[in-house]
């Protein structure tokens, strides 16, 4: 039996990654990803139990990633507006700095096959607390009563739109600086 190393394991992610960026979810594989990391496709089933377990590993892996940036800007005694202000630049640094995690994060979350089989709100203490302190905003009015879930995945969906937006050059930060955005979310989301 082969014996299970986490450079090995690093490597296997490194390649899902790379395949995931290159030919999406539909296309991916792992025998692409045997190809792309030159490793036989039955050794990355002694790390992986298939193909589902390997994206979902991936989503994970890259996921952490952004879990520990945000726990780094996470400041719940600002109060509110500058809180979510302090939360949009961060998910914007994340995407500056680690631009292929924020990718695999947001395509993942678009597959409503694997949206259920991916880590959850309860399964990170960042998400619990925010989920927390959005919950104490809308009981004290602070924020509209819309549905926990559904709020963040809107000021998520429009900050990865406005990054893509930016990435693509089809819009500018003259044209639309980032507090703008920040302007845009507090909009919809504070009473």
């Amino acid at each position: 039996m082969k014996i299970k190393t986490e450079k090995q394991y690093n490597r296997i992610i490194e390649g899902a990654t790379a395949v995931l960026l290159a030919e999406g979810l539909a296309g991916f594989s792992t025998l692409k990803v045997s190809k792309l990391i030159k490793m036989s496709q039955s050794n990355i089933y002694v790390y992986f139990k298939n193909k589902e377990d390997l994206l979902i590993s991936t989503f994970t892996y890259h996921q952490q990633k952004y879990v520990a940036e945000l726990t780094k800007a996470w400041q719940p005694e600002l109060p509110p507006r500058e809180l979510l202000k302090a939360f949009i630049r961060a998910v914007y640094q994340f995407s500056q700095d680690f631009k292929d995690s924020l990718a695999i994060i947001w395509m993942v979350r678009q597959s409503t096959e694997l949206r259920s089989k991916i880590p959850q709100v309860e399964d990170d203490q960042i998400f619990k607390d925010l989920f927390n302190l959005l919950a104490d905003y809308q009981n004290q009015k602070i924020i509209r009563d819309y549905p926990l879930l559904y709020t963040t995945n809107v000021i998520f969906a429009a900050i990865i739109n406005y990054i893509q937006l930016l990435d693509s050059h089809e819009l500018s930060n003259q044209e639309m600086p980032l507090d703008a955005l920040v302007t845009f979310v507090a909009d919809f989301l504070f009473v």
